[in-house]
């Protein structure tokens, strides 16, 4: 990036970082989209809840038909970026996932998404975030992705903490269930896919310990299943 660029993307962060206005940081989105070279934004996060009632919040700079289209046809069901996402942390060239999910590229072409970079966050408080940066011309080279991609990571750093500020009402702390050790080992070796009989013979205790200890840490979970306890122990970072 040209040292203009570069002074101005420093200098966008540093209003960014000291914005405490939703409205007033969406303008700056949209400054710091033009610095990169992109057109649009997008930022969405998973909030903390059960996983039949959680919810999404969003805030972009897509046009209203695309945003109409993508929640009311839910799209977010079949978008590639998603699923990406929900398996992996790391950056996310749109060029890679091309291949999967034709339909929803062409029809996100429609619209003027044509090349992208996204970012996924997955934070031990359970919630999930990505942020999109994304352009309705061909795609970038090789070379520009390289150069742009550390500025990206820093805008999209200051976004994330913003964005969640503003879309959650309180912070989440990681949740602090008190397990003991011998209630870890047993979620975890369930979590690997083991039986309580399975679990016994390998630790070479009774299948009754083994319950035992899933049944504290159901309680201490709040859950009604060892399955459904292992899915939030994971996603709380308690094992």
């Amino acid at each position: 990036m040209e040292t203009q660029d570069r002074i101005a993307i420093e200098n966008l962060v540093e209003d960014m970082a000291l914005c405490d206005d939703k409205n007033a940081f969406i303008k700056l989105m949209d400054k710091a989209c033009d610095n990169l070279g992109f057109e649009h934004f997008a930022f969405g996060l998973k909030k903390r809840a059960p996983f039949a009632t959680s919810t999404l919040a969003m805030a972009n700079n897509y046009t209203d038909a695309w945003n109409d289209r993508y929640q009311n046809q839910g799209l977010v069901f079949n978008d590639p970026l998603v699923g990406r996402a929900l398996r992996s942390s790391s950056a996310i060239d749109w060029n890679e996932l091309y291949d999967e999910g034709l339909p929803f590229w062409q029809e996100a072409r429609v619209h003027g998404l044509v090349s992208g970079w996204s970012n996924p966050v997955h934070s031990p408080d359970g919630t999930g975030s990505m942020i999109s940066f994304s352009r309705g011309q061909s795609s970038y080279s090789k070379q520009e992705l390289v150069r742009k991609t550390p500025y990206m990571l820093w805008v999209s750093h200051v976004a994330d903490q913003k964005f969640r500020q503003f879309m959650l009402d309180k912070p989440l702390e990681p949740a602090d269930y008190q397990l003991t050790r011998r209630e870890v080992e047993m979620l975890k070796w369930a979590a690997d896919g083991k039986t309580t009989f399975e679990i016994a013979m390998i630790l070479n205790i009774s299948q009754k310990t083994v319950e035992f200890h899933h049944g504290n840490a159901m309680r201490k979970f709040g859950t009604p299943n060892i399955t459904a306890t292992v899915v939030k122990a994971m996603l709380s970072g308690a094992i």
